[in-house]
């Protein structure tokens, strides 16, 4: 096998292909020698000079994929090693190779890796060493075959997708070099492609040569000069293959061209909306253009729907389209889109009420995905509509959504078939497999309702009269035909009029809800099949939960409603539950005055206090929860002052149970489950209505509750359930001392949970650690510090040092130090400092935090905004010893965390405290006594990079030095590191050295 390492014979191909095969050969016992054969060999500087034979001699797809990885690896990481002459020789290796190969199958691999080779050795030499690449291969792309045409079109886009879009680290240097040598032959690509598209004209063009030429222009239309596109004939040229079987790639080259000038930041409020057109460019020009394309599209898209016979249409034939039809549906629904959202101001009305009717056409399509594709134009179109004048009356006028209220009115169909059930909250399963809600979680679906709902309230106020038609003849219809009943289509009514509150007048909105009851309550009454029934009663009462103002003025009515809610409550069809708990959610958030008012013999509240063994038993846990939630929620808007009513909702909720210990009970998951249902319901009082419950709940049982829990938790029987209360117990004291302002019970339950958490190390004790400082008085706070700092921190020291194992500790031990030492006046960080300086473990506690930098994402950043935190408070407090001993050691650490490409997720925030640290240590005194701190910093960091990157040329890391004590713009330096840490991963040259140090020498003076 050594023979091969003999570069002064002939190559062997057998011989390679027998050593490859050993070496990917887990049971070949020659695998190790192989391997390392193999590895010689790559490494080799002639290994290059054996790719040709390999790829031409061998007859192993895997041989033939290491001599490529060879090739790559000399132009990735070698190339600046490389001699001059090894590197041309490459170069016109691998251009000869792609010329010679061109004509070969387009979607063969090994082309593709070699396009990929050349777009690398581009980066590296281009334009200084092969300043006529472009022209090069433009001009072998004419004077050759359409193959090799077509394939040059594939590298000049690959070659601007790097450039300019490329996720590969460059340097800003380099890539500004790139970007102005691409710009230089924008003129020469843009021909080229011009002189494809004028010779299909006139002639047959090869289907992939047509397919590169637009796929690079929709590449490069977006860097290039829009001159190119709204001064030449390049729109028609491209319009003329619009009804041609490249239909979507041209669609998509129009849409690259109206995309063109959206709005650079990308925002959710439609109203901060502003094209962004060049000032040189002409607008005028720019919506002539746009308006020819929109034309074309229409008729284009008018012809395609008169392929639909009388008794077809596209709605109905969609679901039967292949996937190539369906994704030219897209596509076209993508431009029309583009065209609307950026253009629809510049558009004859006329136009595009045409165009417009054909986008109902799509917009009736039964595709979800598709309809949402619509609804970003309808969305934009709509609320402009609204916009205009948003106010009542609306004056007669020329106000221009008049004149489409044709088409409005066709969409109030639409929008009710699309309108998704509303949603508010993520619902998730807890460790007992219950259904809980999250507030604080987005989804996809909720974004969408949010838009629906919001499209539709926009919709109704532009065609009040036309939405108010279609309700009161919908319920009306509903009601009186109970022989057609359609749940889906009720539920979908129903959720639409909902979205609907506030954009009608209030007479009419008030005749629309009459109708709407009692149109559902006479329906109710007809129909017999009990599901029919509680889907319709489910929409009463949505629809009622959503116009708080009759809630507000019936109270009768109010009271009616809470009784059917009860009633409800008690029927186990799948959904109803929840439809209760979201109806009363919502009355006690919308109308909370409503439950406490007192009329005559109705009293809403005492009803309720009297259901609450109902609930208790009909409802589940998290339910029970939601509800004691709302009605706290309530009585806290509502300034209600009564202990009676809030204990009787207390325990009616907690079946009168008190927090009690029982051993044998811990060892049952019905009863551990019952008991973190007690101490969540203790959460809400507390958090809700701190002083009532602090007065007539006390803390005494709360608390031996937790000290039987403490003594028995570690018994193997009951463990496993102990762990889960422990944790909610832990919580429910965090919400005690944040609300309320207890000394006696902190001081409480101090002994029994921060005294004791070296025997359970929660992240929750931290965590109240953390709530017990900022809420201690001045008198209190050292000595609680002291207890935490003794009996917490430094326990938790090597469970942080293993961060990622123990993720919820590290991140709630960064946080409880971040706390200890936030201080915006510098007297209380300079005392509690002072008191972590004297404590044994500070070294080591210090370390823990350095430590973590290292660790996953979350522990990662808040280990880096601790780390600012101290050194800006102790450079504001004159504590100097900490950057004697830290700034080395904590810069040592951050470069090797962005050096490391494995650990870069939070590079903004490793280089914001590099700053930080470097602009620091210009004015502080001297960390070594005989040098400045720069020419310490530097010289520390010289004797760093010699040894660990010596591929890094001694200039770079002058400029790297300077750069990093000279550029005081916070971007610019941080542009600046991010260009070593491009130079730390390959071999560098000194052949860009004058336009780094132009480049510096501007971050500098910025």
């Amino acid at each position: 096998m050594e023979r091969i390492l003999d570069f002064n014979k002939e190559f062997d191909a057998n011989l390679f292909d027998e050593i490859v095969g050993k070496a990917l050969d887990s049971t070949n016992p020659n695998k190790n020698e192989a391997e390392r054969i193999l590895l010689k060999f790559k490494e080799d500087s002639n290994s290059w000079l054996r790719v040709d034979a390999i790829l031409t001699s061998s007859r192993s797809i895997q041989a033939k994929f290491i001599g490529l990885q060879i090739l790559n690896d000399n132009i990735n990481s070698k190339w600046q090693l490389l001699g001059e002459e090894t590197r041309s020789g490459i170069r016109q290796y691998v251009f000869d190779y792609i010329i010679k190969n061109a004509n070969t199958d387009p979607n063969d691999i090994i082309l593709k890796k070699f396009n990929a080779i050349l777009v690398g050795i581009v980066k590296k030499d281009w334009p200084k060493k092969i300043p006529n690449f472009v022209p090069d291969l433009i001009s072998i792309s004419k004077s050759t075959s359409m193959a090799v045409c077509s394939n040059s079109l594939i590298i000049l886009r690959m070659v601007n997708e790097e450039v300019f879009h490329g996720k590969e680290e460059i340097t800003t240097v380099k890539r500004n070099i790139l970007k102005d040598a691409v710009r230089q032959e924008y003129s020469k690509i843009f021909s080229l492609i011009q002189n494809i598209l004028e010779y299909s004209e006139n002639a047959d063009v090869d289907n992939a040569l047509l397919v590169n030429c637009f796929n690079c222009l929709i590449s490069y239309c977006r860097d290039m000069d829009p001159q190119y596109i709204f001064s030449t004939r390049i729109v028609e040229m491209i319009i003329a293959h619009l009804n041609s079987a490249h239909a979507v790639l041209i669609l998509r080259s129009l849409l690259s061209i109206c995309d063109l000038f959206e709005p650079l930041e990308i925002t959710e409020k439609l109203d901060e909306r502003t094209l962004n057109i060049p000032q040189g460019l002409n607008k005028e020009t720019v919506f002539a253009k746009i308006n020819l394309i929109h034309r074309e599209l229409i008729m284009f898209f008018k012809t395609y729907l008169g392929k639909f016979s009388p008794d077809s249409s596209l709605e109905k034939e969609y679901s039967l389209f292949s996937d190539e039809e369906k994704s030219f549906i897209k596509q076209i629904t993508q431009l029309f889109v583009s065209i609307y959202k950026n253009y629809h101001p510049y558009i004859p009305d006329s136009i595009l009420i045409e165009s417009l009717e054909q986008f109902i056409e799509i917009s009736k399509i039964n595709d979800l995905q598709l309809f949402k594709e619509t609804l970003n134009g309808w969305e934009v179109l709509i609320y402009d509509f609204y916009i205009e004048y948003p106010i009542r009356p609306v004056p007669d006028g020329k106000i221009r959504r008049f004149k489409f209220k044709t088409i409005l009115q066709r969409m109030i169909n639409v929008f009710v078939k699309f309108m998704p059930k509303p949603e508010k909250v993520f619902v998730t399963l807890n460790e007992f497999q219950e259904a809980v809600k999250v507030k604080e979680f987005t989804t996809e679906e909720m974004v969408f309702s949010k838009r629906m709902n919001q499209t539709f309230f926009n919709l109704t106020f532009c065609i009040d009269n036309h939405v108010k038609d279609f309700f009161l003849v919908t319920f009306n219809r509903i009601g009186s035909n109970s022989e057609k009943f359609d749940p889906v289509y009720l539920n979908k009514v129903c959720w639409a009029y909902g979205s609907t509150a506030g954009a009608f007048e209030s007479d009419v909105e008030e005749r629309i809800f009459m109708i709407a009851c009692k149109s559902l309550m006479s329906l109710c009454s007809i129909i017999l099949h009990r599901t029919s029934k509680i889907v319709i009663s489910s929409n009463i009462m949505f629809i009622i939960s959503q116009y708080e103002s009759f809630l507000r003025k019936f109270h009768d009515f109010t009271y009616v409603v809470f009784k059917k809610l009860f009633e409800f409550m008690r029927d186990d069809y799948e959904g109803i539950k929840i439809m209760v708990v979201e109806t009363f959610s919502t009355i006690c958030e919308k109308a909370p005055e409503s439950i406490f008012k007192r009329d005559k013999n109705v009293n809403i509240i005492e009803d309720i206090v009297l259901e609450m063994p109902a609930i208790h038993r009909y409802l589940e846990l998290p339910h029970q929860r939601d509800i004691l939630e709302s009605l706290f929620k309530a009585i806290l808007s509502a300034k209600v002052n009564s202990v009676r009513i809030v204990r009787e909702l207390f325990n009616g909720i907690t079946n009168n149970e008190k927090l009690e210990f029982n051993f044998n009970l811990f060892q049952n998951n019905k009863f551990a489950k019952y008991v973190i249902h007690i101490i969540e319901c203790y959460k809400l009082g507390f958090k809700y209505l701190s002083n009532v419950f602090g007065t007539n709940y006390g803390y005494e049982d709360i608390l031996s509750f937790y000290h039987g829990l403490v003594i028995h938790g570690k018994d193997p029987r009951i463990s496993t359930f102990a762990d889960m209360i422990n944790k909610s117990m832990l919580s429910l004291f965090m919400v005690i001392v944040e609300n309320a302002n207890s000394n006696e019970f902190i001081n409480k339950v101090i002994p029994l949970t921060i005294m004791k958490y070296e025997n359970v190390k929660f992240s929750e004790t931290l965590e109240l650690s953390q709530v017990i400082l900022l809420k201690s008085n001045e008198e209190m706070y050292i000595q609680r510090f002291m207890l935490i700092l003794n009996n917490v921190i430094v326990p938790s020291i090597d469970l942080v040092n293993d961060g990622d194992k123990n993720p919820d500790v590290a991140i709630a031990y960064l946080n409880l130090i971040k706390t200890i030492l936030e201080d915006e006046t510098g007297v209380k960080f300079q005392t509690n400092f002072h008191l972590l300086m004297s404590n044994a473990k500070y070294p080591s506690i210090i370390t823990s935090v350095l430590t973590t930098m290292g660790c996953m994402k979350e522990i990662s950043d808040n280990s880096l905004i601790l780390l600012k935190l101290i050194f800006n408070q102790c450079y504001k407090a004159g504590i100097y010893q900490f950057f004697i001993t830290y700034t080395i050691t904590t810069i040592e650490n951050i470069l090797g965390i962005l050096f490391d490409k494995d650990t870069r997720q939070n590079k903004m925030l490793q280089i914001d405290l590099l700053y930080d640290l470097i602009n620091i240590s210009n004015n502080i005194p001297l960390l070594q006594s005989d040098k400045t701190n720069q020419t310490y910093i530097i010289n520390y960091l010289d004797d760093l990079f010699k040894e660990a990157f010596n591929n890094v040329t001694s200039n770079s890391k002058e400029i790297f030095y300077r750069g990093l004590f000279g550029i005081k713009n916070k971007e610019l330096f941080a542009d600046h590191v991010k260009d070593f840490i491009v130079k730390v991963h390959e071999y560098g040259s000194d052949e860009e050295l004058n336009e780094e140090i132009q480049l510096l020498n501007e971050r500098m003076d910025k």
